[in-house]
């Protein structure tokens, strides 16, 4: 207790606890706990690999390898071929404008010409409709149409207007038609009555001086020589046929 000049005496305040400031209530001490240990896993058991594991294992090891083998040896061994550089007609003689060269794997079952062999297709006559972009086959190509039996190859000398301005190709079917000089009287004598039917043997280009085209046909013996006096006589007009056309 606290004595005043005044003689009254004022009560002390209460002693604070130990650690406390004064004026402030002392809050309850904590116990600081120490943390846990981490817990520690248990390591997990190394895989046991059974023998049907290991063998397919094993299996797609050698598989891939196989297949890694075989695309190696296949692009290492591709030949470089002939292909139609564009469209062949039937009948049409080949140039070298016509053909190009490919890298392909061809299969030795397949006939096909390399581009070393070309010289040997140059100059031939396609003998089916070859499609751009198609391999070469031997079986395609050949010589012009060959004479067999029973026929005869006679010439024609054709001038503008005795034969289509798109010309004719070895391997057409046409009609040769008699067309006196003079229209104002019948067909000779000797002249078939009936047009006559042949196949285009060899075109050539027209003469630059008499725009004169030669062109040869096969047609059967017993009417070679008829043809022959109305081509020598210049009565002569050559009619293409359709594909498979006829009279």
């Amino acid at each position: 207790m606290t004595t005043l000049n005044s003689g009254s005496s004022v009560p002390a305040p209460p002693a604070s606890r130990l650690g406390s400031p004064p004026g402030q209530s002392a809050a309850p001490t904590r116990s600081v706990g120490v943390p846990p240990p981490p817990a520690v896993r248990a390591a997990a058991a190394a895989r046991q690999w059974k023998p049907r594991q290991v063998l397919l294992a094993v299996l797609v090891v050698v598989l891939g390898g196989l297949v890694s083998m075989w695309a190696v040896s296949s692009y290492a061994h591709r030949d470089r071929v002939l292909v139609i550089a564009q469209n062949v007609a039937v009948g049409q003689r080949i140039t070298v404008d016509d053909l190009a060269g490919a890298d392909l794997s061809v299969d030795p079952r397949v006939a096909a010409f390399t581009v070393e062999r070309q010289d040997e297709v140059i100059g031939k006559v396609a003998l089916v409709d070859l499609a751009k972009g198609t391999l070469v086959n031997p079986s395609q190509v050949g010589q012009s149409q060959l004479l067999t039996a029973g026929q005869v190859l006679v010439p024609l000398q054709l001038k503008p207007g005795q034969l289509p301005a798109v010309g004719v190709a070895p391997g057409q079917r046409v009609l040769l038609v008699a067309t006196p000089v003079n229209t104002g009287q019948g067909a000779q004598a000797d002249s078939p009555a009936d047009p006559i039917q042949a196949t285009v043997a060899e075109s050539g280009a027209p003469d630059a001086a008499t725009a004169v085209t030669v062109v040869d046909v096969c047609v059967p013996q017993d009417v070679g020589a008829s043809l022959a006096r109305m081509a020598a006589s210049g009565n002569v007009t050559v009619v293409v046929l359709a594909t498979g056309g006829g009279k």
